[in-house]
């Protein structure tokens, strides 16, 4: 009989912790372990079907900002679920789900970090020293996706320790296995000539991706390339984000040369058009756009 994992990931945003953790499930041994997923209701994507065939499950829950209804909802989901495994992706959030995992008397509990705080979410900032105070009081294991995020959330004693468990974000390289043909059907597709020099960035439009210092080195790009263009893959969980992106855009007026793609499934089928692909985030542990290139 297999253990079944409840999985903490928060919101689906078609890309980061969750493909990470997605990636996780796919390669696992499903006679011995199933994943049951927990994700935001203000979530922006369906689960991937592919992985509901495998065996996994998806609970939506409240936002944990209405914290009595988020912690009753999952009380109640891991009551009915009989998890001996609770594992949170929420970094400093991890808190409230492993509170409920305690109250519920499940044996594991893991908190997992996957980034690092950034020089732009000042009041984010505030917050995240806060609950960090409390990120060990209902964890019994620790896991993280580099050392720094280790010794940022748990300590250094923790991490010197050696208690820290450095899981590395993973992904499989058969996907990024693409034949020219589907590169230039691609590249016929967005309308880019074959000998222009191309720009990419990949994630989501939120401060923390940091699209308007994308924006400001594609335009100084330009005064060396004229014919570049500049590809951003992603769209925003907050429509005031996307409307930021598109003002850097006309401030430094090189709307003609930019191409938004929005939110896509396949972002491997993009990396071959790339000449260089630029991140410029400014609080990740790993970015899996860079495991991923």
């Amino acid at each position: 009989m297999s253990i079944r994992i409840a999985q903490v990931i928060g919101k689906m945003w078609a890309g980061g912790v969750e493909a990470v953790v997605f990636n996780y499930y796919r390669a696992v041994d499903h006679e011995k372990y199933q994943f049951d997923f927990f994700y935001d209701e203000d979530s922006t994507v369906e689960p991937p079907q592919d992985l509901i065939e495998l065996g996994a499950q998806f609970y939506k829950l409240p936002l944990y900002q209405q914290l009595p209804k988020y912690i009753k909802t999952l009380r109640g989901y891991f009551r009915k679920g009989n998890y001996q495994i609770v594992h949170s992706h929420l970094n400093t959030i991890s808190v409230f789900p492993l509170y409920c995992a305690w109250k519920e008397g499940i044996l594991f509990r893991i908190a997992h970090n996957h980034s690092i705080p950034g020089g732009k979410e000042a009041g984010r900032n505030v917050l995240k020293n806060i609950l960090k105070c409390f990120s060990k009081i209902f964890a019994n294991e620790y896991c993280a996706c580099s050392d720094a995020a280790a010794r940022w959330l748990f300590g250094n004693h923790i991490a010197d320790e050696g208690r820290v468990t450095i899981l590395k974000n993973a992904v499989d390289f058969d996907k990024f296995r693409i034949s020219e043909a589907a590169t230039n059907q691609k590249r016929r597709e967005l309308n880019i000539p074959e000998n222009v020099f191309v720009l990419g960035h990949v994630g989501r439009f939120t401060a923390a991706k940091n699209h308007e210092k994308v924006v400001s080195v594609f335009n100084a790009l330009k005064a060396m390339k004229p014919d570049a263009v500049l590809i951003l893959i992603g769209d925003g969980e907050e429509r005031e984000e996307h409307e930021k992106v598109e003002k850097w855009i006309d401030q430094y007026r090189v709307r003609g040369s930019v191409i938004m793609t929005g939110k896509v499934t396949d972002p491997q089928n993009y990396y071959p058009l790339m000449d260089v692909l630029i991140l410029r985030s400014v609080l990740e542990g790993v970015p899996v756009t860079i495991v991923e290139t």
